[in-house]
């Protein structure tokens, strides 16, 4: 089971790219 976390610096910036990157290198549970 893979596990990705995404963060980012403010609040202006978007997780939207990160959390597709995890779901296409196969994660299954994405935290922020």
């Amino acid at each position: 089971m893979l596990i990705g976390y995404v963060r980012v610096s403010t609040n202006d910036q978007n997780t939207d790219l990160q959390r597709n990157a995890l779901s296409c290198a196969g994660c299954e549970r994405i935290f922020e």
